[in-house]
């Protein structure tokens, strides 16, 4: 613990202490716990961890996290309730990320699915690229996922509104089988002074998302397709989406591919424990893409859309966390 404790701050002095006495009444240690990781990220693990055994007395193995407009999509879901919520008072030595794009206030809630009385804690909202400026902090963006993984979750749920290509109805669901566009991705994300604590730099990403999703819950929900990731926040031209198009692209978004990356690579880092770690991906479908229909697209029609899609979407949810 003493290497967390930066002298001539009281406040870094209050956050060691807090830890230290947190370290004790855990009877499992983490990768925080041995020191591999420290900083925000081990912060927040901690307060994740310490948080989920207090309220529900376990780490969940599930972590769901809810893209643009699906805020409340717990409380309307006939298959989940609410067992508590999170707020900033209760990470009192935690510096939350500050999400600022619309659609996307953060909330943190402690959930149980309603059939299998399985937990889980639910994300709503994320942190996109097109948010940092350059003298920002890119791993803001993927220092939740990062957190609930070494906090000990293994299973992530991510969700994105997309633009459909195939299909492009709005309202449908795609689970991901692939993602392109990670070479757009700036490298600081899993590089920097800590980049090796999290992973290997060269890190393989042949199988980034779960495959073991039966047939026909896929076929009942959703459609398999690969999802291109562009940073936005601009929407896409029509000439890239007809690129795309003829690639096989079934949808384009602005955001999973980080967080998803982010745990590979954490996956692939033995010395963190993590190699349990399944990502599954379901893009919604919140308009048709660029020049498909030749109608303007509306970030506040996005939100309506996935709104309105936020039952189909849990209920989903519900059963690939029976699956995995």
């Amino acid at each position: 613990m003493k290497n967390r404790i930066v002298s001539g701050s009281k406040e870094c002095l209050a956050k060691g202490i807090f830890l230290w006495f947190t370290e004790l009444n855990f009877k499992n240690k983490t990768p925080v716990m041995e020191n591999i990781i420290t900083g925000r990220t081990a912060n927040l693990a901690i307060s994740f961890e310490k948080l989920a055994k207090k309220e529900i007395g376990t780490t969940p193995k599930t972590a769901i996290i809810l893209g643009s407009g699906l805020a409340d999509a717990v409380q309307n879901s006939d298959v989940f309730k609410t067992v508590c919520e999170l707020g900033e008072k209760d990470f009192t030595f935690c510096h939350l990320p500050n999400f600022s794009a619309d659609g996307h206030k953060l909330r943190i809630l402690l959930v149980e699915e309603k059939y299998t009385k399985e937990k889980a804690i639910v994300i709503c909202g994320r942190k996109h690229i097109y948010e940092v400026d350059k003298d920002g902090d890119l791993k803001e963006v993927v220092r939740i996922p990062r957190a609930l993984a070494l906090a000990g979750i293994t299973n992530f749920i991510h969700t994105s509104a997309v633009g459909g290509i195939d299909p492009h109805e709005p309202g449908s669901l795609i689970l991901v089988s692939d993602h392109a566009g990670a070479e757009l991705i700036p490298r600081g994300l899993f590089t920097g002074t800590d980049g090796d604590k999290f992973g290997p730099l060269f890190f393989h990403c042949s199988k980034l998302y779960e495959s073991s999703i039966k047939e026909r819950l896929v076929n009942k929900y959703s459609k398999k397709g690969v999802l291109q990731w562009h940073m936005g926040p601009n929407f896409e031209t029509p000439a890239q989406i007809e690129i795309l198009r003829k690639n096989g692209i079934a949808g384009v978004g602005m955001s999973m591919l980080p967080e998803v990356m982010a745990l590979q690579q954490i996956k692939l880092n033995p010395a963190l424990s993590c190699s349990q770690i399944k990502n599954v991906g379901i893009g919604v479908v919140a308009n048709p893409a660029a020049g498909i229909t030749g109608d303007a697209i509306h970030h506040a029609d996005v939100k309506s859309v996935m709104e309105k899609t936020a039952p189909k979407i849990m209920s989903f949810i519900s059963q690939i966390m029976r699956e995995l």
